[in-house]
């Protein structure tokens, strides 16, 4: 089987393939009943298989199982049939898509609240945070509490792994500026 694989990497994360895997499962009945998982397929860094399993004659699907970390997983179901001739034991090669089966990074949106020191339930609007990207060494800019919804920032597409500086640089009226500075990594929890 051939199975071409690609994850929308970030630099230094090609030894990601190594943790993918997909599934090969039964597409219909016959002597399994279908869903049934026969093989899986996984993957050398390099994104080649590792090695292909043996399957018998029959409609099939690969199905991601598990993907890269801080990748979102791809659902789709690729269908394929294998067909063994006389002269044929075992399938000699052949192409379950032609193009690669992709998968893009996870992405979040950062949402920070301004709330006032002495009433936490109060959301402040008019507060302007600096964003600083230290993954990448670059400013994202200046966010202002309640531009989008009653005392937050959002900070949006945030990829996987990124660490975010959020600094306030100017409080609203009547208030002091923080200097508390807060880190956030992007890490799926």
């Amino acid at each position: 089987l051939e199975v071409k694989k690609q994850l929308e990497l970030v630099e230094g994360s090609s030894e990601l393939y190594s943790e993918v895997i997909f599934g090969i499962y039964t597409a219909e009945d016959g002597v399994l009943p279908v869903d049934s998982l026969v093989g899986i397929i996984e993957f050398n860094e390099d994104g080649s298989i590792k090695e292909s399993p043996e399957i018998i004659s029959g409609k099939y699907y690969l199905k991601e199982i598990v993907t890269a970390t801080g990748y979102v997983l791809n659902e789709e179901k690729f269908t394929f049939t294998v067909e063994h001739t006389e002269t044929q034991s075992a399938c000699v090669s052949f192409k379950i898509t032609e193009e690669a089966i992709f998968n893009e990074i996870f992405r979040a949106d950062i949402v920070v609240f301004k709330v006032s020191e002495n009433d936490g339930e109060l959301q402040l609007d008019g507060a302007v945070f600096e964003v600083y990207d230290k993954t990448n060494d670059v400013s994202l800019g200046q966010y202002t509490s309640g531009e989008v919804e009653k005392g937050r920032i959002i900070i949006e597409d945030v990829p996987y792994g990124t660490t975010l500086e959020i600094k306030e640089v100017h409080a609203p009226y009547g208030y002091v500026v923080s200097d508390e500075v807060v880190e956030i990594t992007v890490d799926g929890t």
